[in-house]
């Protein structure tokens, strides 16, 4: 399970990065055709993830519950989020990732309630949770890098994208992610424009 514990905290800094390098603005931004912004967004992956471990292995959660009704599923964005609650989720994407591994090597989860997830996939172990909850903070890692780069607006002559910034550092996977992402983005409002 090593490796993915080194797979979980990488998808956490990528979202710490994202936290941090985003103005507030733009965290709290409601794009065009979407339901939440970034900053729900990586909350989510917060409360996601102790539903995912605590709730179904009949731990308690360890953060506040706050974070988990919330940012839960079916939740809605909070668009008046204060700066020190922006300071508190780059807390709990860290620590949350450091906690889990110390519970995991303790035995902490020994009981697990099967759960079937909205992918269709069965989730029958911690271990099973743990991957799960990786692959879904992955491909949510590769849609806020997307939100975070691109900004859409509308002129005169219709729908239009703008580079914000593409950071260079991102390793190439990411990078072929927001390519694979922007073309189908793309294609979408190319599509929309010729109906």
């Amino acid at each position: 399970m090593n490796y993915h514990f080194q797979a979980h905290r990488q998808v956490r800094k990528n979202l710490l990065d994202i936290l941090q390098n985003t103005s507030h603005e733009d965290l709290l931004l409601i794009p065009d055709g979407f339901n939440n912004n970034l900053y729900w967004n990586i909350a989510h992956t917060v409360a996601t993830q102790q539903l995912l471990h605590y709730y179904l292995s009949g731990n308690p959660f360890r953060i506040d519950k706050y974070w988990i009704e919330t940012y839960k599923k079916g939740t809605l964005p909070n668009l008046d989020v204060q700066k020190s609650e922006v300071e508190d989720l780059e807390f709990l994407l860290t620590e949350t990732s450091k906690i889990l591994m110390k519970d995991y090597d303790s035995d902490f989860f020994s009981d697990y309630t099967p759960y079937t997830t909205s992918f269709g996939l069965d989730l029958k172990s911690i271990q099973d949770a743990i991957i799960f909850n990786n692959m879904s903070q992955q491909s949510g890692s590769g849609r806020f890098s997307v939100c975070s780069r691109y900004r859409n607006y509308r002129d005169s002559t219709g729908f239009s994208w703008r580079i914000k910034h593409i950071n260079y550092r991102s390793n190439w996977t990411t990078g072929i992610t927001l390519i694979k992402l922007l073309l189908i983005f793309r294609m979408g409002c190319i599509r929309s424009i010729e109906r």
